[in-house]
């Protein structure tokens, strides 16, 4: 595709050579008739140069008007102007030196007075051409599909006519006259549209008036010059011929007309939209001083510019201090008794309620009042609460010295005011709130590096065991607990344990658990009797709401033997290599803190015991794998987990462990379980 600026040169080369055509047939058939095969053919050929003349030069002034889409409505009707004076200085020129005895004398010579005429027929058609395009932007200034298509059928039509022209001579009657009339129905229809207009201020409007009144005057000079006066010289051509020649002079000069009696009555209203402009770069300045202040500064910042918009003689703005009936005020134009002055004599009689409530609901009472004064300083009042969440903050009262001296626009822009400060204050809230979470999450960050340097840091394994752990909290920390520790050569003690609920309490219990761990694996006891003592230890500071599960295993690998004892916790799911099958061992037991009385707690728990053989799998978890759901509030549980290891128990214990953590995460649809989640997977040698 060629770029703009080719096609604007070579439409201009197309016209230039265009013209020179159309002068050159146009004299050489008006008076030698040298192709000599008649009148009517002989006349179609100036007339198909001037039609390609029309369509290069409409090309041209249509792509190198569409070259800068930001243009502004003045530099177009100052283009508009500008061809339309370059033009008639031109002609002007001609026309003065043809009256002169120089002109005179050569008026007799054929190819001078041709080539004046012509000049001047090419000059009238480039105006034309010009202010058509113009016209277009202008038009089109804001467009709707509707109107887009009512263009581009003018358009077509135009080019159309032209052509036909050509063949079809125009004599205003039949079937020409009826195409013109359509075109004129058009150019009506086309000549209404002209939103551009509103968008002046005082200024725009009377320079594009000036503007627009010269061009007027450039086309009423040509009309007259090419449809009532047709150049006496050798020029054949005649733009009466042309209907769309026709039309598009009417659509113009209509444009124009319209343009400036819509202009001229748009004057009294620029004062509006100027003032309309005024509050809008106020409100712009009002948000970008806003920005970044304190509430303080906010309030000052919007009684200020409240203020200053709607041109009070005083104001003053109270501002409630959180839950508190106290408030302290700032003030704009007026002292602090004043203020006391008019509260009591005169705002307290007529009853704002406005003022006295704390809460409000908008659909209940109005947004502003205003209020007639009888004070011999101030004859109106604007009282304009400020609502954050339905509930006041702050009012604001604006004074004016005359009586009636808002008007609704007024508190309609204030109230714009109001809305863009409580926006501002309420972020201001939120980023202190974000600013307390984030010192809440480096607290949280750091209460989890604490919480994972309580859980072993290297997986345990030696010559007669292998072991994998994982653990994951649902929170930033949890309540899931494992440990392990070496008693001596052959005996070793595990844990895996589950503190109720989630989040920072359940591992604050997690980790007083670790210690009750670490300070009795060393007294020698059964895993029945270690629970029973750390039950009696853990009802003195668990939450009575609050209960841990856990299971205790003490793996002999002399005896190849394993105690063990489950205090309400998930149960072990044991693989025996031997039989190649995997069961739950499923034991009484009841979590720690649940039974408070000293004593008590070992009627509900039982020591266990079992043997192992080389190959054999123990998997311990909590029962944030079992229960973990998918989004049709199916559970993984038990059978699931069951088949998973018993599929995978010839794998080592990372195989085993990372076989369950993915099934699992494809079970939940790729989500995370909604509860901490632990496994600990041993594999004996």
């Amino acid at each position: 595709m060629p770029s703009d600026k080719y096609i604007v040169r070579l439409s201009l080369f197309i016209a230039i050579a265009a013209w020179v055509g159309m002068s050159f047939a146009d004299l050489a058939i008006g008076h030698n008739d040298p192709l000599g095969v008649g009148f009517r053919l002989d006349k179609q050929l100036p007339e198909m140069f001037l039609v390609l003349f029309t369509f290069s030069a409409y090309i041209f002034f249509r792509y190198q008007t569409a070259s800068s889409e930001r243009i502004q409505i003045q530099e177009l009707l100052w283009r508009m102007f500008v061809t339309g004076l370059s033009a008639t200085i031109i002609a002007l020129v001609i026309f003065f030196f043809l009256e002169t005895d120089i002109g005179k004398s050569w008026e007799s010579n054929v190819l001078f007075d041709a080539f004046t005429g012509h000049v001047v027929l090419g000059l009238s058609l480039l105006f034309l051409i010009s202010s058509f395009s113009v016209s277009k932007r202008l038009v089109l200034y804001q467009k709707s599909r509707t109107l887009l298509f009512i263009w581009r059928l003018f358009e077509y039509s135009l080019l159309v006519g032209l052509v036909m022209s050509v063949f079809l001579p125009f004599e205003m009657k039949g079937f020409q006259l009826v195409y013109l009339a359509y075109l004129l129905v058009l150019a009506v229809i086309l000549s209404i549209n002209m939103k551009w207009v509103a968008y002046l201020d005082s200024g725009q409007k009377w320079r594009s008036i000036l503007l627009i009144l010269l061009t007027i005057a450039y086309l009423v000079y040509f009309v007259r010059v090419n449809y009532f006066s047709h150049i006496e010289s050798q020029v054949n051509l005649d733009v009466v011929e042309f209907p769309s020649l026709i039309a598009t002079t009417f659509f113009i000069a209509l444009y124009l007309v319209f343009s400036l009696l819509v202009t001229l009555f748009n004057l009294p209203t620029s004062s509006v939209f100027e003032q309309k402009l005024k509050e809008a770069i106020n409100f712009s300045r009002l948000a970008e001083r806003i920005s970044g202040s304190t509430p303080e500064q906010i309030y000052e910042i919007l009684l200020d510019s409240s203020a200053s918009t709607v041109a009070a003689s005083a104001a003053w703005l109270e501002i409630k201090i959180d839950n508190d009936d106290a408030t302290y005020s700032t003030r704009h134009g007026i002292s602090e008794d004043g203020v006391m002055e008019l509260k009591e004599g005169f705002i307290d009689q007529q009853k704002v309620e406005l003022i006295c409530n704390r809460h409000l609901s908008k659909s209940l009472i109005p947004i502003k009042n205003t209020l007639k004064l009888g004070h011999y300083d101030y004859r109106s009042l604007m009282v304009c609460p400020i609502l954050i969440k339905d509930k006041v903050v702050a009012t604001m009262y604006l004074l004016k010295d005359v009586a009636d001296g808002f008007n609704k626009e007024m508190e309609d822009i204030v109230m714009t005011f109001i809305n863009q400060a409580t926006v501002s204050l309420e972020n201001f809230r939120l980023m202190s709130n974000a600013l307390e979470n984030e010192r809440f999450r480096e607290e949280i960050k750091i209460a989890r590096r604490v919480q994972r340097s309580l859980l072993p840091q290297n997986d345990l394994g030696n010559e007669f065991f292998d072991l994998a752990c994982f653990s994951k909290a649902a929170d930033q920390v949890g309540g899931d607990y494992y440990d392990f520790h070496q008693l001596d050569d052959h005996r070793y003690a595990m844990i895996v344990a589950d503190v109720s609920g989630k989040g920072t309490s359940a591992a604050f219990y997690m980790a007083q658990m670790k210690g009750v761990f670490h300070s009795l694996f060393n007294i020698g006891v059964q895993p029945v009797d270690y629970l029973d003592i750390a039950n009696d230890a853990l009802s003195r500071c668990l939450d009575k709401s609050t209960f841990i599960t856990a299971t205790l295993l003490l793996i002999d690998t002399k005896r190849r033997r394993v105690d063990y004892a489950r205090a309400g916790h998930c149960p072990t799911l044991v693989y025996k290599k031997e039989t190649q099958q995997a069961e739950y061992l499923e034991d009484r037991g009841i979590g720690l803190g649940l039974i408070r009385g000293k004593n008590q707690f070992r009627n509900f728990i039982d020591n266990n015991t079992f043997t192992y053989e080389q190959g054999d799998v123990l998997f311990l978890y909590t029962d944030g794998i079992v229960e973990a759901h998918n989004d049709a509030r199916q559970e993984f549980g038990f059978d699931h987990l069951k088949r998973l290891v018993q599929s995978y128990a010839e794998y080592d214990v990372n195989k085993i462990q990372d076989v369950v953590i993915e099934g699992l995460y494809s079970f939940c649809d790729d989500h995370p379980p909604n509860d901490d989640y632990t496994t600990m997977v041993v594999k004996f040698k």
